[in-house]
């Protein structure tokens, strides 16, 4: 997986923030992180899910349930915007969902979501979706195993007392941080949240280690909401609180697409855990 690349498109790291320690910098040390082993253990995790129960009671690879279909909508292969269309298609006349106009949204923002980082000229065939998307609907999980951020499914994900003092300390002596660089200081910390306080010229010593929790697509995806957020509010300061509550609406949204999938595309089996 390349780390720091166009795909990636990591934050500035010459960023400050608050004028004091240069929080995004860390962005560079976390270029250099080995996302593989997260990728692995998001493999190890769909694996533990790979079947589920129909509505009829047999076993589902969710593979196969997704291909069958992907296949009613992509009758041959097309390019993603092609695909994200079809499908978003398919979603809105699909007669067994009870809200569309709520669940298919969605399901289109999972799906392009799922399909941004393949290459751009690749094309979609029922199978080649259904790798890519489920490979992320996986990777989502990762979003509630961020250290220090809470814990819970998805959508009902809770904050943890410790993200405050945690984010707190991240940009201490400083009680608030700047709105607008918000979206890159949550990139340094899901990527290297042990160390990402400290000055890269102080970090040589920081060789914490753990089992890898997620990859970095969730790192991407708190970085992008983050900044859509920031973006419809006024500049201004924000408090530990109010980033940390910022963190845990992304995971709820991430729940809110992943649920929709799942009624889209998973309809006839039981809810995975």
């Amino acid at each position: 997986i390349p780390l720091c690349g166009p795909r990636l498109h990591p934050p500035n790291c010459n960023l400050t923030m608050n004028g004091t320690k240069l929080l995004a910098l860390a962005a560079v040390q976390a270029c250099g992180i080995v996302f593989a082993m997260a990728s692995v253990h998001s493999a190890q995790e769909g694996a533990a899910h790979k079947t589920h129960h129909t509505d009829a009671g047999h076993m589902l690879d969710p593979m196969v349930g997704c291909i069958q279909v992907a296949a009613q909508f992509l009758k041959e292969p097309v390019l993603r915007g092609k695909a994200v269309e079809a499908a978003a298609k398919f979603c809105s006349s699909a007669s067994h969902l009870k809200d569309p106009s709520y669940v298919c949204p969605h399901f289109k923002e999972a799906i392009e979501v799922a399909l941004e980082n393949d290459p751009v000229l690749k094309k979609y065939d029922a199978e080649s979706f259904c790798k890519s998307a489920e490979e992320y609907m996986v990777g989502l999980r990762g979003a509630t195993r961020v250290p220090n951020t809470g814990s819970g499914p998805l959508l009902n994900f809770k904050v943890s007392p410790r993200c405050e003092s945690t984010v707190a300390s991240a940009f201490a002596p400083d009680e608030t941080l700047d709105t607008m660089s918000v979206p890159d200081f949550w990139y340094a910390m899901c990527n290297n949240q042990d160390c990402a306080h400290f000055l890269p010229s102080r970090t040589k010593w920081c060789k914490m280690q753990r089992q890898p929790t997620h990859s970095y697509m969730i790192c991407e995806g708190v970085r992008k909401f983050a900044h859509d957020e920031v973006e419809v509010h006024e500049g201004g300061m924000m408090t530990p609180k109010q980033i940390c509550a910022l963190y845990g609406e992304f995971v709820k949204e991430m729940g809110r697409d992943a649920d929709a999938y799942k009624k889209v595309m998973h309809h006839k089996t039981t809810k995975l855990n």
